[in-house]
């Protein structure tokens, strides 16, 4: 869960500095330093390992479904959208900027 937190914080820390949304607002500044020159999508990564965490504390089988629910509906819903928001906002930018970085980690 620790390192879930990490990335979450460090993520929004980042966002912070750089004075950019971290909703859906038009982003101001593409972050690409600190925990963003490994993975693209820090926050949500962060935020999956924290429920994966939760869900061995709770020790129920059942209880993984909300990972992997989490996961489906940011990779392959919220990513997308980001991603082509990402294009349209930075443009060759961000497209170089994906090339070389990861979207989970």
């Amino acid at each position: 869960m620790a390192i879930g937190f990490y990335f979450v914080y460090s993520s929004w820390r980042l966002f912070k500095k750089h004075g950019t949304p971290e909703s859906f607002e038009r982003s101001t500044y593409l972050v690409t330093e600190g925990v963003y020159e490994h993975s693209s999508n820090p926050m949500y990564f962060g935020a999956f390992v924290f429920l994966i965490g939760i869900c061995v504390l709770l020790g129920n089988i059942v209880s993984f479904v909300s990972p992997v629910v989490f996961f489906l509906v940011i990779n392959y819903m919220f990513i997308p959208f980001e991603e082509e928001k990402g294009k349209i906002e930075f443009g060759q930018e961000f497209t170089e900027y994906r090339k070389k970085t990861k979207k989970w980690i």
